[in-house]
């Protein structure tokens, strides 16, 4: 019975802990949410990278007809061999993706927001006449890579919001 009150009086006192503290969820309804929704512009790079980075973010803002802020997007692309067997055949291949994002006022040109972003993955390549296999798991891993930045930026982007 003890034990019982013991973690009804830590759980209660959590509770008031959390709420006390001012503790809001960044991803709920909020003011930063509500005002990058719909007045975001994304310019990102014209590759394969920045289209999905640009697609994932335009799924969570929506397109806007006039603009009131200026995300650029800026990214770069490397591939380094991770696995190299005793035949010099490469197994497995590190894929690094960097991306620099710029948030400014599209009247103004304020800028709010100058931050980069980097994620690593990997893939395996196999040896077959026409790659194609390898070709996939590297779509794959770039659009897993993609995924990660879109997140980070979204992330960036309502906390920024956020504070203000």
């Amino acid at each position: 019975m003890l034990l019982f009150e013991k973690r009804y009086f830590i759980f209660i006192f959590l509770i008031f802990f959390v709420k006390g503290c001012g503790f809001t969820p960044v991803y709920k309804d909020s003011i930063s949410n509500k005002l990058l929704v719909g007045n975001l512009a994304i310019i990102s790079s014209n590759t394969k990278e920045g289209f999905y980075i640009r697609e994932i973010v335009l799924r969570r803002f929506g397109i806007s007809q006039n603009p009131i802020y200026e995300l650029t997007i800026i990214t770069k692309i490397s591939k380094k061999s991770e696995i190299i067997t005793s035949t010099n055949e490469i197994t497995s291949y590190n894929l690094f993706l960097d991306a620099d994002f710029i948030l400014t006022d599209s009247r103004t040109k304020k800028e709010y927001l100058n931050l980069s972003s980097s994620a690593k993955t990997s893939y395996s390549a196999t040896a077959t006449y026409t790659g194609y296999a390898t070709q996939a798991a590297e779509n794959d891993a770039l659009k897993r890579l993609s995924q990660k930045i879109a997140e980070d930026i979204i992330l960036r982007l309502l906390i920024t919001f956020a504070r203000e």
